[in-house]
């Protein structure tokens, strides 16, 4: 989806289906034929560390509790948190040109893969199971007093997705020239666009549009037929028949 629209205070959009899909498309990005992954900045939506730290908190990467302690830290430490904020951005783009490669069944930008991998290591190693009431589940120790903590399960999440067969139904939308990503749950997987009520709807105002187009142009070759038919009259009812009928073949062929 591509729009102008200021974004400081826009809501968050969750239509791509995976939560590492739908940080990729905190901005849009739209393809061109000189540069398939480029970006439109008026649709950014991490436009402060805050907005970085709420996107976490909607998306469960982070509790109200985590994400309260790290805005205060954030405040008291404003040069760090934006350098934070410029680390996320690095992740997101390293994110959608890794799962927009795969989509397009291209090669993984390298330097995209070790960054992602970067995350991951520091993550990793402050990543513990811990007893849940019904089962296990991971957390991450100390991440309400680290600025980029967001970061380590959402590269946990991107990485669980790269590895599952769910990759093979990771999507680019159809539209153009909107690049969001999206992973296709549809039945036959044949889901086309990342939000039908928007790039669905704006493709079919284009077909409809072009069929319009076409009708339009060809009401006034319709109209001249008419004209001819009825000064020559129908060429099987006529005397001329096969005579009749050339002519108003190559009336008619004047026309088109």
């Amino acid at each position: 989806m591509v729009t102008t629209e200021s974004s400081t205070s826009s809501p968050f959009r969750w239509i791509a289906g995976h939560v590492a899909l739908d940080f990729a498309n905190t901005i849009a990005w739209f393809r061109r034929d000189d540069d398939p992954d480029d970006v439109l900045t008026q649709y950014e939506r991490l436009t402060s560390y805050a907005r970085f730290v709420d996107w976490s908190r909607q998306a469960r990467l982070v509790d109200g509790r985590t994400a309260e302690s790290l805005l205060e830290r954030a405040a008291s430490a404003p040069a760090a948190a934006a350098m934070v904020l410029d680390r996320a951005k690095s992740l997101r783009e390293a994110l959608h040109r890794i799962f927009a490669a795969r989509a397009r069944e291209e090669a993984v930008p390298a330097d995209m893969l070790a960054l992602l991998n970067a995350v991951l290591r520091e993550g990793g190693a402050r990543r513990s199971l811990v007893d849940a009431d019904r089962g296990f589940s991971f957390c991450w120790p100390g991440a309400e007093k680290t600025l980029d903590s967001p970061l380590w399960p959402l590269s946990a999440a991107a990485a669980d997705l790269l590895t599952s067969p769910a990759l093979g139904r990771v999507r680019l939308c159809a539209g153009n020239p909107c690049g969001f990503l999206f992973l296709d749950t549809s039945h036959g997987g044949r889901r086309r666009w990342c939000d039908m009520a928007d790039c669905g709807n704006r493709a079919k105002a284009r077909r409809h549009r072009a069929r319009a187009a076409v009708q339009q142009r060809n009401v006034p070759r319709a109209k001249r037929m008419a004209e001819i038919r009825a000064t020559y009259g129908p060429a099987e009812h006529h005397g001329g028949g096969a005579a009749n009928l050339v002519k108003q073949n190559r009336l008619g062929g004047e026309l088109s």
